[in-house]
């Protein structure tokens, strides 16, 4: 999983405090390294990000191939995936 931001990430330990997520050792990743999973053949990166709506909720999603590339180098945003992610909070 990929947080968008720190606001996300807290969000989501304060929604599921029990989930190996929430108890994992989380810090920030650069994108180039993210990118290499998916050279290496990760078929999808799961993206949680703020809801563009609703400003305390959060949504997730898969990207791959092209548009997960372009989502980790800021390229596109991840809202306008909105209508194709799944609602968390």
């Amino acid at each position: 999983m990929v947080y968008c931001c720190a606001k996300s990430q807290r969000l989501f330990i304060e929604a599921f405090p029990d989930s190996a997520e929430a108890k994992a050792d989380w810090q920030l990743t650069d994108a180039t390294h993210i990118s290499a999973w998916l050279d290496a053949g990760v078929q999808v990166i799961y993206f949680i990000f703020c809801d563009p709506i609703r400003p305390e909720g959060l949504l997730a999603g898969g990207l791959s191939g092209r548009e997960a590339q372009q989502a980790l180098f800021k390229e596109i945003h991840l809202e306008q995936f909105a209508d194709r992610s799944s609602r968390l909070i």
